[in-house]
This record gives C-alpha cells, structure tokens and sequence, in this order.
C-alpha cells in the first residue's frame, strides 16, 4: 500500500483513548491498520523491522510482567523495569512478538535496549492522557467592553513645618540662625572628648582692652 494511501486509512479510522508516550496514538483497530501504520511512520517502520509481515491480533489469558517500549518524539526507548500488562488487553503478534493494541507499544519479556537513566513515570502507565477539547473564544464586540474608571490620586498635603511661601518670593527667615553643636560621637575603646569652646568676638575685644590698659598702667608707673 502507498505512503498516502495509508496515512488516509489511518485518519479515517477512530480514535480510542491516548496512552502516555505511545508509538501509535490512539491504538490500532486491526491487522489492516497495523500494516498501514508501520508503513505511514517511519519511526514505527523502524522500530517494527524484525516483526513478521503476517500479524494477528489476539488477547491476552493472563497477567504477565514484560518490559515495554515507549516513544519520546522521533526516538523509542525500552524500560528498565518489567511492568504488569494485565490479563485480556489486546495485543497484536506474528508468534514471537508481541505489540500492545492500545497504543503500539512494543513488549517483550526480556530487557532490551536502548534505555533511558531517567524514565518518565508514565512511560507504561494504564491511564490514558486527557485530551482537553478546544473551542472558539468567545467573540467580543467593542460595545460590550466595560469603560474604565480612572480614580486620580489625591495631591499630598503641604508640609506644615515649613513657611508658606509670599507672593514676591519666600517668606522672611530668622535673622540670627542658631546651630545646634552635633553631638560627640565615641567609638569603642576611646573616651569621647570634650568639645572645644571658641570664645566669641566681643570676648576678645573685651580681652585685648583690658591688657592694653594693664600695660598702659605699668609703663605710666615706671
């Protein structure tokens, strides 16, 4: 069968639930759709290639712990731990392979390569995936867009510690500032000094009036 007339079987065919990482999504109905798919995906060709051509699909009688082949992409891995395939899952087999209906994984009761250090849980997992349904976004129409409310926020209040400002400029400061000495600061393990008194200017008249006259006194006496 061509390539394209496989791919359309297949697309025509339903789909049951989808397994975590199958090779085939959706499952295989039948023998027809098994020769359809391996022919329409080459990963599934390749990883098909030592199956039989003649395949039957038969189910299984008992429980039986198998490893189990699951797809990441482009690329099929094995698992690395036997997992429980139960008793009376369909499976498809030409008499020395076994491949799961379900998904098209492959199984088989020894360990196989190539493997995966880190596997996914649900790299054989028995619960298939939630296919979210999507649907048109609602349509909305300009008239049915809520206006929006702009609330400006209140100017801040003026600081009451500082002077309103005149009309011609600002209002009149003290004449005489006064300056508060900043206070000493003691670091750990020295004593703090005491600050340094500068006298002011009328003391120092006051100081060299009096030892001029003090001198003037000393001289007239001689």
């Amino acid at each position: 069968m061509p390539a394209a007339s496989a791919r359309a079987s297949v697309k025509l065919r339903g789909r049951g639930p989808v397994f975590p990482y199958s090779l085939v999504r959706g499952g295989v109905a039948d023998e027809r759709e098994f020769a359809a798919v391996r022919t329409a995906d080459p990963v599934v060709g390749e990883h098909y290639r030592d199956i039989g051509g003649d395949v039957r699909r038969e189910v299984l009688d008992s429980d039986r712990m198998m490893y189990a082949s699951y797809r990441m992409g482009s690329l099929v891995y094995w698992t690395r731990r036997a997992v429980l395939v139960h008793r009376g899952e369909a499976v498809f087999t030409d008499g020395r392979n076994l491949v799961r209906a379900r998904c098209g994984n492959r199984l088989s009761p020894v360990p196989r390569e190539p493997t995966r250090f880190t596997e996914p849980p649900a790299a054989s997992g028995d619960t298939p995936e939630e296919v979210p349904t999507l649907a048109d976004p609602p349509e909305i129409r300009p008239a049915e867009i809520p206006p929006v409310e702009i609330h400006p926020e209140p100017l801040p209040e003026r600081n009451p510690i500082l002077p309103p400002l005149a009309r011609n400029g600002p209002a009149a400061l003290p004449k005489k500032l006064v300056f508060a000495p900043a206070p000493a600061i003691a670091w750990p393990g020295t004593q703090a000094k005491p600050p340094i008194v500068v006298p002011e200017t009328n003391t120092w008249m006051m100081m060299l009036g009096g030892l001029a006259m003090t001198f003037a006194i000393a001289r007239f006496r001689r």
